[in-house]
C-alpha cells in the first residue's frame, strides 16, 4: 500500500533542506510516495513539484488533504502560521510534522497538543539539531558519563532586528535533549546593541536543571560568523560538537578523557555522506517521522515533549530575567 507524503509550504526551508531529504526517503522507501505540495504561491508551488517530484501541486490546503488523503503532512511554513494551519492539519487527523518553533507562545503550543489529541494522530517536531551525525555521535558518548555541564556558543551574521529567539529555541530544545532533563531555573541576561540595530540583542542563559548539572548558553546574533558549538563537562572528560555551519562545516565530534583524544571525527568520515540536507539532521528527521508513522511507533519528539522549550524562548522574548517552570 502507498504511502502518500504531503507537504505545505514551498520556501526555502523546503527547497533546500526537506524536499531533498523526501526524495531520498521515497527513492530507497518504494511504498512511499511524493503525493501533493501546497503553496499560496502557485508559481513557488509548480517549481517545487516539478524540482523534487511531487505528484501534484494546490495551493489551497483544503483540497489538497480532501483530494490525497495523505498519511503523512509536513508543514515548513513561517512561525507565525504554525499554529493555524497545525491546528487544522492535527485535528483533521492527519500525522503532522512540523518545522519549529511548534508555536510562538504556550497558548499557541497548548492548542497544537490540544488539537493532536483531539484528532488522535501522532504528531513530531523538526527540531533538526537532535538529528544530526555529530549530535547523535554526542548523545551516544554521554550515555556512560555523567555530565556537569553543557556550554553553548551560538552565532549568527546579520541578523538585526529580528525575534531571534525562535533561532535560539534550537539550542534551548538541544540541551534538554542532551540531559535528558528540563529546566529547573534560569537566570537571564541581555545586552541591547542599538547602534547595530533597534532590536539587536545579545542575551546570556545561565540555568540548572532537573538532575542538577548546569547550562550556559550564549546567543550573539550579529557577530563574524555563523556558529553552533556544543561542549558538556564531565569527570575526567569533555565533549565537543560544531554543527554543519559556517567554518566548522560539515560539523566535528571531539571527545578527550583525562588530557588525551578518545575520538576525533568529522561528519563526513562518521557518515560517509557530504549532503548538507543528510548532515543537518533534516533526513534522519523526516525519515524518523515516516517510519514511525508507518510502524504505529510514536515520534519524537511530540509537541508535548517540546513545551518547555517553547515557554523558555517565549521568556525570552518578553525580556523575562528569571525563569522558574510551572
Amino acid at each position: 500500500m502507498a504511502f502518500k507524503i504531503a507537504l505545505i509550504g514551498c520556501g526555502w526551508i523546503s527547497t533546500a533542506c526537506h524536499a531533498p531529504a523526501y526524495a531520498e526517503y521515497v527513492r530507497t522507501h518504494p511504498q512511499a510516495r511524493l503525493a501533493a505540495c501546497c503553496d499560496r504561491d502557485i508559481a513557488r508551488a509548480e517549481k517545487l513539484s516539478a524540482t523534487f517530484g511531487f505528484e501534484r501541486y494546490y495551493t489551497d490546503l483544503e483540497e489538497m488533504l480532501k483530494t490525497e488523503r495523505p498519511d503523512v503532512v509536513c508543514l515548513n511554513v513561517q512561525e507565525k502560521f504554525i499554529c493555524e494551519i497545525g491546528c487544522q492539519v492535527l485535528q483533521a487527523g492527519y500525522p503532522l510534522l512540523t518545522e519549529k518553533p511548534p508555536g510562538l507562545t504556550l497558548e499557541e503550543i497548548d492548542r497544537l497538543i490540544a488539537a493532536g489529541k483531539s484528532g488522535g494522530a501522532p504528531n513530531q517536531v523538526a527540531f533538526n539539531r537532535r538529528y544530526t551525525p555529530v549530535i547523535n555521535e554526542l548523545k551516544r558518548r554521554l550515555e556512560n558519563l555523567n555530565p556537569q555541564h553543557f556550554q553553548v556558543e551560538f552565532t549568527r551574521v546579520n541578523r538585526a532586528n529580528e525575534d531571534f529567539s525562535t533561532t535560539a529555541v534550537h539550542a534551548i530544545d538541544l540541551v534538554r535533549f542532551l540531559s535528558d532533563k528540563d529546566f529547573n531555573y534560569i537566570q537571564f541576561s541581555y545586552r541591547d546593541m542599538p547602534d547595530l540595530g533597534a532590536n539587536t540583542t545579545n542575551f546570556l542563559l545561565n540555568g540548572e536543571l532537573t538532575g542538577g548539572q548546569t547550562a550556559q548558553l550564549n546567543f550573539f546574533p550579529v557577530s563574524g560568523e555563523a556558529l553552533e558549538r556544543y561542549t558538556v563537562y564531565a569527570a575526567d572528560n569533555l565533549l565537543f560538537a560544531s554543527v554543519h555551519m559556517g567554518p566548522d562545516a560539515p560539523g566535528r565530534f571531539t571527545h578527550f578523557r583525562r588530557g588525551k583524544i578518545v575520538r576525533d571525527v568529522d561528519a563526513v568520515a562518521l557518515t560517509g555522506r557530504q549532503e548538507g540536507y543528510f548532515l543537518g539532521g533534516f533526513y534522519a528527521e523526516d525519515a524518523a517521522f515516516f517510519d514511525a508513522v508507518q510502524r504505529g511507533a510514536r515520534p519524537t519528539p511530540a509537541l508535548a515533549e517540546c513545551r518547555q522549550s517553547i515557554e523558555v524562548m517565549q521568556c525570552l522574548r518578553q525580556r523575562e530575567v528569571e525563569y522558574w517552570p510551572g
